[in-house]
């Protein structure tokens, strides 16, 4: 029922964001997105804690009174992904370190985007597409269960001609596209595949999937890490990491790892408010067992 509300609903939010200016666009959407905010927060009540406590240097902020807001605001710029380029709403996302990867991007060569579950992640790939980044998102399960409403946001979608989204079925699809010098983004916290542990401090331990290390060594790719989170209501930054060294890369999926990770730890620390479940579940003692991950899987 949800999913079919949403269908019925995307053709006003794309007709209001035709005749109005975004300002207004985003006051009428915000009043809204309050009501439902409220309604969530009466019916749930406090989200529960989702980062690892304890973890060395992050301090748990205090919980947003509202928390599902920007879920319900950045939804809505998942019905407009073929308008966020334009000037009224480029000034919502503010990119860091983006010249390496779309300098690589220009020039052809493929690219693999590691990414987190941080964040209003639903809202990256759309983003990405905005900075002239053609992104294709490779995620588990079969292409067959990707829903109706999915399949038509997926048709508003810039880069019309390049896939939004691989499926783990997909996987010599995907390989073909990254092979014809395309941009690949790939969780780097995803529990399937081969993990590697790296310590990050203190007596912890972080799992993270070596996917995204492999397939950049066997098709040489620029391998670089980003995540997306919220600056303030309707506002978002885009932020990479520095590309990994070739030679790092090629010594290893550890030293790789580390190094890519500690590209975006101090964002990591800096948002506690950003992260997810799946992601503080990546993180233990030294001491806990690893996550049992699907060593076939890739």
């Amino acid at each position: 029922m949800n999913q079919l509300r949403a269908r019925l609903f995307a053709p006003v939010l794309r007709g209001l964001e035709k005749v109005l200016p975004a300002r207004v666009y985003c006051g009428a959407l915000h009043s809204a997105a309050l009501v439902r905010a409220c309604v969530h927060r009466l019916k749930k009540g406090r989200s529960a804690v989702a980062w690892p406590l304890g973890l060395a240097g992050l301090e748990p902020k205090p919980a947003r009174a509202l928390p599902q807001l920007p879920v319900y605001l950045n939804r809505t710029f998942e019905y407009l992904p073929d308008r966020l380029a334009r000037p009224q709403w480029r000034g919502h996302c503010r990119y860091v370190g983006l010249d390496p990867v779309k300098q690589a991007v220009d020039a052809g060569r493929p690219v693999i985007l590691a990414f987190f579950h941080f964040g209003p992640l639903e809202s990256l790939r759309n983003w990405l597409r905005a900075a002239g980044v053609p992104a294709a998102t490779f995620v588990g399960g079969k292409a067959c269960t990707r829903t109706k409403l999915k399949r038509l946001k997926d048709r508003w979608a810039l880069f019309p001609d390049i896939p939004v989204t691989f499926y783990q079925d997909q996987l010599p699809q995907a390989i073909a596209h990254l092979e014809r010098g395309q941009v690949l983004a790939i969780a780097l916290d995803a529990a399937n595949g081969r993990q590697m542990r790296l310590p990050v401090g203190d007596g912890w331990m972080c799992q993270l999937a070596t996917g995204p290390f492999r397939m950049a060594r066997q098709h040489k790719a620029l391998l670089a890490s980003c995540v997306i989170y919220n600056e303030r209501l309707w506002h978002v930054a885009v932020e990479f990491g520095a590309p990994v060294d070739p030679e790092l890369l090629a010594a290893g999926d550890e030293p790789a790892g580390a190094a890519l990770l500690a590209g975006l730890w101090p964002v990591l620390l800096a948002h506690p408010e950003e992260w997810s479940p799946h992601l503080a579940a990546r993180f233990a003692r030294t001491s806990a067992p690893p996550v049992e991950a699907d060593e076939d899987a890739q």
